[in-house]
């Protein structure tokens, strides 16, 4: 814990100034940052930190006549949330009328998620039916549905269709939510989904008076 680490720093601290009293407070914590041995998993962590303090290597680095410029900060990972539970309603969908011309995504997230109503959501939907979602399969839809005060544990994304999508049962894949990433609880994308499609035929008159 902090109580034993504490000492050990300042004492690596202290050395350092003897060797170099010019060096500011920040030159100082940049000596034995750059220098601790890192800790799994790679890179600062909120629970290894910099890693485990060495001060012969602190101690090399003075011999340096100028600190090197401490290293660029690791870019943050994007946010990420996994889903309970995941369902397209209406699965069925007559694309040959122009009222249905949308459907909504349930999601269930295993965690509250920071969307409200209005949000935009990547959604594709797989026109050509050839198993991959292209660029231009990108179809716009926004949040129709979201819990109070922008923390929802049930939302809903409202997918609006464009005259392309044929009668081919389409699959359908969702990405992302307010620019947070949905995943499975594996870590897999979200690209199993697949719309039921259909286009009633015409009734034949039977010519019947």
């Amino acid at each position: 814990g902090t109580s034993m680490a504490t000492p050990h720093v300042a004492g690596l601290a202290a050395l350092i100034w003897s060797k170099r009293p010019e060096l500011t407070n920040d030159e100082v914590e940049e000596v034995i940052t750059q220098t601790a041995d890192d800790i799994y998993p790679n890179g600062f962590d909120k629970y290894t930190g910099y890693g485990k303090i060495n001060a012969l290597r602190a101690m090399q680095l003075l011999e340096l006549p100028e600190l090197p410029d401490p290293p660029d900060p690791p870019e943050p990972p994007e946010p990420q949330v996994e889903v309970a539970n995941i369902f397209i309603a209406p699965r069925s969908l007559n694309v040959g009328r122009r009222a249905d011309r949308s459907f909504i995504i349930h999601v269930i997230p295993q965690e509250p998620m920071d969307v409200a109503r209005g949000d935009e959501a990547e959604v594709a939907v797989d026109v050509n039916d050839d198993g991959t979602f292209e660029e231009d399969e990108r179809f716009d839809a926004v949040v129709a549905s979201a819990g109070k005060d922008g923390m929802a544990m049930h939302i809903s994304i409202k997918v609006l269709l464009r005259d392309s999508l044929e009668d081919n049962q389409p699959g359908v894949a969702i990405y992302s939510i307010n620019d947070i990433g949905i995943v499975y609880p594996d870590g897999s994308d979200i690209d199993d989904l697949w719309l039921n499609t259909f286009t009633p035929r015409r009734r034949r008159s039977s010519g019947k008076s």
